[in-house]
C-alpha cells in the first residue's frame, strides 16, 4: 500500500456452500476439529504419514462416503458418522 509491501491474510473456513446443511456440515467439521486437534495429546501429522493421508484423500475422492479411510487409534474406518 503507497508503495509498502504488505500481507493479507484472511480465514475462508466456511466458504458457501450450495445449501444450507452444506455449509451447516462445514461449520460442524471445522468446529470439531478446533475442539480436538489443539488439545490433542500430539498432533495428528506426528501419528499419520503423509502417504496414509494420500491414500486416505484418494480413497475419499474415489468412493465418497463409501471409502474406507486410515485414523489414528481407530484404525480403518468410514467417513461416515458412529450415529448415522
Amino acid at each position: 500500500m503507497d508503495g509498502t509491501p504488505h500481507l493479507r491474510v484472511e480465514n475462508r473456513v466456511l466458504p458457501a456452500g450450495p445449501s444450507v446443511a452444506d455449509v451447516a456440515a462445514n461449520a460442524a467439521f471445522y468446529y470439531g476439529l478446533m475442539r480436538v486437534l489443539p488439545y490433542a495429546e500430539r498432533p495428528v501429522w506426528t501419528r499419520m504419514s503423509f502417504a496414509a493421508a494420500e491414500d486416505n484423500l484418494h480413497a475419499a475422492a474415489r468412493y465418497g462416503l463409501d471409502a474406507r479411510l486410515f485414523w489414528p487409534g481407530l484404525g480403518e474406518c468410514g467417513p461416515r458418522p458412529s450415529w448415522s
